[in-house]
């Protein structure tokens, strides 16, 4: 029998959980923009390659995170967090579903060389899954995240590197292996930025066909 994913709810719609084939890409800016532009041509390009399973795309936007307060409800009760089931926090929803994904891809701006403030909340609220031993476990070595940073600034030859090992722990806690670097896009500054620049593209590009297949 196919598996039937039930239905989650984010902000009142029905997301559906993860197929076992279906990456899951997640845009992490809270503005529209270039981010929005990657994850669309990334559908694009997986639709035009008839991939096996078409990523489902989500804005982390649309999402209400709770930052964790480090109160300690997850070691005593591990895999559970004192504000699953909390009136406008989804972060646990959002967290278990990307668990159930073969793939995850990760877009996100880098400001002050580090992640956007709801994004490192739903790092933090990962350590969920580091109490419950997710971190330690060897069972799914295939499932794979992939990570692209986009940034205003030409320069700064370590601009990417925090945000690097925050997003690779992150993915860790939730079963993934991160192989390779990130993608890094500088000089992206306005909205609409990466749509007007012909290297950048191609670099994406090329990025998506070496490491997703498309």
């Amino acid at each position: 029998m196919p598996h039937r994913p039930a239905a989650l709810l984010i902000n009142g719609i029905a997301m559906k959980e993860v197929l076992m084939d279906a990456p899951f890409l997640l845009s992490a800016s809270p503005r529209k923009g270039n981010g929005d532009t990657i994850a669309r041509l990334l559908c694009q390009w997986a639709r035009e390659a008839a991939a096996p399973g078409l990523p489902q795309l989500h804005f982390l936007r649309d999402v209400h995170v709770r930052p964790c307060t480090a109160c300690g409800f997850c070691a005593l009760h591990p895999g559970r967090c004192a504000l699953d089931g909390v009136p406008a926090d989804q972060a646990g929803t959002l967290l278990r579903a990307i668990r159930r994904a073969p793939r995850l891809i990760l877009i996100a701006p880098i400001w002050f060389y580090g992640p956007p403030a709801q994004l490192k909340a739903l790092v933090d609220r990962a350590q969920t899954f580091w109490e419950a031993g997710n971190a330690r476990s060897t069972d799914t070595p295939a499932r794979t995240a992939h990570l692209i940073f986009t940034a205003a600034r030409q320069n700064g030859p370590r601009l990417f590197e925090a945000s690097g090992l925050i997003l690779r722990c992150f993915a860790r806690q939730l079963g993934f292996a991160v192989p390779g670097e990130p993608l890094t896009l500088r000089g992206l500054d306005g909205p609409d930025d990466l749509q007007n620049n012909p290297a950048a593209l191609e670099q994406l590009r090329c990025w998506s066909r070496t490491e997703l297949g498309w």
